[in-house]
């Protein structure tokens, strides 16, 4: 099985829950949109970071 390594980024305006989430949720659309060979049940794994001012939510809560 091969492995491969996708990386992306995304920012929001203020560190509101909502606001983190919804940015979260775009970024893993516009990557599986951009990588239409990837399934999602064929991702391992995913690791989310996030810069010291954002608090509010944790990005993984927006991958379902």
């Amino acid at each position: 099985m091969p492995t491969r390594g996708i990386r992306g980024a995304t920012t929001v305006n203020a560190d509101q829950p909502d606001e983190v989430l919804a940015s979260t949720q775009e970024l893993l659309t516009a990557i599986l949109a951009a990588n239409p060979a990837l399934q999602s049940e064929a991702i391992a794994s995913v690791i989310f970071t996030v810069t010291g001012d954002i608090q509010s939510a944790f990005p993984a809560a927006a991958a379902d």
